[in-house]
């Protein structure tokens, strides 16, 4: 997509770009479109790679680098949701809508609830009593999902989108693999702007559990009761996190990696490293830390 394809009363690009998603600075999405509202996050927009165009107020934008395509606004974050309105629903740029495809060997408990449009519900899967699967959800071979789970729920925006009407329509996706295990009452969030939220095959979620927006979680892993992923974590396979232990936004976990009880993680993990803490730390530097104040 072109910024000069956008409809010219939504937007009037200074300088002409290609783009390929929507997304926040930071965020690692390819050639995205993103947006700036304050000269402060100049710094981050300069060390984010993945920005191809961006909407700024006249303030920031003699200092934004004129290799990246620009648009000017008054209103940042309004342009950028009435953006993405556009490409929701006037283009194909999120992906087609369908009617939803339950597969006839799946089980689906009478009290639970199956969106109409844009679900896929793969075979041999189980959809246990009161679990809800919202709209843009793909369920793989063999998927259960237990009492009270909501997969697909749209992701909480930042406060400085409270005020823009109307609200962005959810474009993003959760896809599960095959084999996954969703336990009771866990919460799988889907993102608004394009995106997927994904988890591997053969990994298990146990109660409570809650994944965010754009996050990917590997194959086999085991997340345990009362664990959260933030935003954009990335999950290799064969992990293991404990009980009511956090990973932070866009936190890069290895594969084989150890997250012991109640750690909160807000420093890339390394394969097959141990970590525990608040904030985590190496799981034996941690023991010996312990061992110090005691």
């Amino acid at each position: 997509m072109r910024l000069s394809d956008i409809p010219r009363n939504l937007a009037m690009p200074v300088r002409d770009c290609d783009f390929l998603s929507l997304g926040f600075i930071g965020q690692r999405k390819v050639a995205k479109l993103s947006f700036i509202d304050d000269p402060s996050q100049l710094p981050e927009l300069k060390n984010d790679t993945h920005v191809a165009c961006v909407i700024a107020n006249e303030e920031s934008a003699e200092s934004i680098d004129p290799r990246l395509g620009l648009c000017i606004s008054e209103n940042p974050p309004r342009t950028f949701v009435e953006i993405h309105n556009w490409l929701a629903r006037e283009s194909e740029f999120y992906g087609k809508s369908f009617p939803s495809r339950v597969d006839r060997k799946a089980v689906v408990h009478p009290t639970a609830f199956v969106a109409s449009d844009c679900v896929e519900v793969g075979p041999f899967c189980e959809i246990g009593p009161n679990a809800v699967i919202l709209e843009r959800v793909v369920l793989g071979e063999g998927v259960i999902v237990r009492p009270g789970s909501v997969i697909g729920v749209d992701q909480t925006l930042p406060p400085r989108f409270a005020a823009v009407e109307p609200p962005p329509t959810a474009s993003g996706w959760v896809e599960i693999h095959r084999y996954v295990d969703v336990h009771a009452n866990c919460c799988i969030n889907k993102p608004i702007f394009g995106g997927r939220t994904e988890i591997g095959e053969f990994t298990k979620l146990d109660n409570l559990v809650e994944i965010g927006p754009n996050a990917r979680v590997g194959k086999r892993c085991l997340l345990v009761a009362a664990c959260a992923l933030a935003e954009d974590a990335e999950i290799g396979n064969d992990v293991w996190i404990g009980p009511n232990s956090t990973v932070s936004q866009g936190i890069r976990v290895g594969d084989g990696a150890f997250i012991t009880i109640g750690a909160v993680v807000v420093n890339d993990v390394s394969a097959g490293q141990r970590v525990s803490g608040n904030f985590a730390i190496d799981h034996d530097k941690f023991i010996a830390l312990m061992r110090r104040i005691r």
